[in-house]
């Protein structure tokens, strides 16, 4: 094989591995989020609880944007990593439509529109059957 085709399926093979990671943070982001509105409301440990998911929503956030950025070959600055920890809601329409471009750009941030509806769901689907009053 000439190196020019060992480097396409190199990068081919990257590009497959990233994908799955994105998937995977994503199924961890749903099944975070279930978990968040089926857990107890109205315990002491309550918001040691709430904190924890929290952070671990923000790191899965930021890892599927860390992902997708190497997967796309952009560029991650310090300002941008410390927005999508900080203001996700702002800094991931953003890096959206900066690494898309204006053709894919809005499309994806409808798409991330939709996750974020889908973690709202499964939270309140998560919180109906655990936290159903007796």
């Amino acid at each position: 094989p000439d190196s020019e085709s060992v480097v396409s399926d190199g990068q081919a093979a990257r590009a497959g591995h990233l994908q799955r990671l994105k998937t995977q943070v994503l199924a961890a982001f749903f099944a975070l989020s279930f978990v968040s509105g089926a857990r107890p409301l109205n315990t002491p440990s309550a918001p040691t609880i709430e904190t924890l998911l929290i952070f671990s929503m923000a790191l899965l956030i930021f890892l599927w944007y860390r992902f997708d950025s190497d997967q796309r070959g952009y560029p991650r600055t310090p300002m941008l990593n410390f927005a999508m920890i900080m203001v996700a809601a702002i800094a991931m329409p953003y890096y959206l439509i900066r690494s898309r471009g204006p053709e894919q750009g809005p499309r994806s941030v409808w798409r991330a529109f939709a996750v974020f509806l889908g973690s709202v769901l499964l939270s309140m689907i998560g919180m109906s059957l655990f936290n159903a009053p007796a």
